[in-house]
């Protein structure tokens, strides 16, 4: 697993690379975990193809190399969401732009990072 860098540092960022032969699936968890309500993340690197979520709905929109990723739950808890990309090869970048707390009540991002894992 490869931890994103938070919204507040992008250049820090570190590039998740899948393997040519890889499964196209992949997923992002919200770190540290928290009794959280929502939050907004985008990915950068590969087309998303599709987004599910363990708990709670999701929404997506992608253009290009660039897929910005909705997570609400209706019971506060960790965040985190499964999405396929294209090309399992793309070097993908998750970058956490708002979260919100279980009162809908915003949350600094810069204290937030997304770990990125298969």
């Amino acid at each position: 697993m490869v931890a994103a860098a938070p919204a507040a540092d992008p250049a820090s960022s570190r590039h998740f690379r899948g393997a040519a032969a890889a499964v196209s699936a992949s997923s992002v968890a919200l770190i540290p975990p928290d009794d959280d309500g929502a939050a907004l993340v985008e990915l950068v690197g590969g087309a998303v193809t599709s987004v599910t979520t363990p708990e709670g709905e999701v929404f997506f929109h992608g253009r290009g190399d660039t897929t910005r990723v909705v997570v609400v739950r209706e019971e506060p808890g960790p965040l985190a969401f499964d999405f396929r990309v294209a090309d399992p090869s793309a070097s993908l970048v998750a970058t956490v732009l708002q979260v919100a707390d279980g009162e809908n009540r915003l949350r600094d991002p810069a204290a937030y990072g997304a770990e990125l894992g298969r």
